[in-house]
């Protein structure tokens, strides 16, 4: 229970937020940023090779996220601009700004198709649908 509540907390956090609201969201999980100011949370299964998932943020220089990432398989609870990861991608565009393919460079066999969405004011989401899916979801400043 207490990941989920970790999860719905860092879901409505917004760019721009402070570092102190990111380091509340993650509780007990915060760990001080590195030196290039990146922060992750990450949490496994028990004999998993990999993490079920992983939540980064980089901090800017002014104590602020200026970028945050969701990776992997989270709770139904968990809201990224409006949107539960798992999402069929269909809704997924019906719930965002006009988005556009990105050449990521890779087949949909080999990785998730990467859709850029502009959030206004310089600010963009990353959408990315892996098997017609809404599988990770990263927001870009400025802010």
């Amino acid at each position: 229970m207490a990941d989920q509540k970790i999860q719905a907390a860092l879901g409505k956090l917004k760019l721009g937020a402070s570092r102190d609201e990111l380091a509340r969201a993650m509780g007990d999980a915060w760990e001080e940023p590195t030196d290039k100011g990146n922060v992750s949370l990450k949490r496994y299964k028990e004999g998993a090779l990999g993490p079920e998932y992983l939540v980064m943020a980089d901090i800017t220089t002014d104590h602020r996220i200026g970028r945050l990432g969701f990776y992997g398989v989270f709770s139904e609870t968990i809201d990224v601009l409006g949107l539960a990861l798992g999402t069929a991608a269909a809704q997924v565009f019906d719930n965002l700004p006009p988005c556009r393919l990105e050449d990521t460079g890779s087949s949909p066999e080999h990785g998730p198709e990467a859709w850029r969405c502009d959030l206004g004011n310089g600010a963009i989401a990353l959408a990315m649908i892996r098997n017609d899916q809404h599988a990770e979801m990263e927001r870009l400043g400025p802010f």
